[in-house]
């Protein structure tokens, strides 16, 4: 949806573009699409002419450089086309473009919504209770269960019952 949005608010100002100014080319909704998707995923690596590796993010560089050339270089017409497609670049991947300019990662973000303490704290386990006897696992840590699902005994429901109570399966 993301992804639609971008090219939907970018091709509509760029047409703007192009009917207000004179003729323009969709490249530059390109190169901040690929400016997008370097913010996003910066570590992804790609063979460039199927043989040299190169990571993402220095291809988003390189291209952020030759669009602030091309603005400085260019036309009013290609000057507004490349206003639209940082401003829509801007517009739906700024948050994501502002944390990587400070150095935040999503990992670290997710991190902090979560409690340093607990996230590595065991799960507290239910004590498990006899259902003949009534002894626990609280009160016998070493106590064994095993779990008896038969129609005769139990009716059908899972029941608990401590080494003591339990029976072999039926035969």
């Amino acid at each position: 949806l993301r992804i639609d949005l971008f090219f939907l608010i970018g091709a509509l100002g760029t047409l703007a573009v192009g009917f207000l100014f004179g003729p323009v080319t969709g490249i530059w909704l390109a190169a901040a699409m690929l400016i997008a998707f370097a913010a996003e995923f910066p570590e992804f690596q790609i063979l460039l002419m199927m043989i040299l590796p190169i990571k993402v993010k220095w291809l988003g560089i390189i291209t952020a450089v030759l669009m602030a050339y091309s603005f400085f270089q260019s036309g009013f017409a290609e000057r507004a086309a490349i206003v639209v497609a940082v401003a829509d670049l801007l517009l739906l991947c700024g948050g994501v473009l502002r944390d990587r300019m400070r150095g935040v990662s999503r990992s670290v973000k997710q991190s902090q919504r979560v409690k340093p303490e607990s996230a590595f704290a065991p799960i507290p386990r239910k004590a498990r209770v006899c259902a003949k006897c009534g002894r626990s696992s609280a009160e016998e840590p070493t106590l064994e269960f095993r779990v008896c699902d038969c129609q005769e005994k139990c009716g059908g429901k899972l029941t608990e019952y401590c080494i003591d109570h339990a029976k072999p399966p039926h035969l």
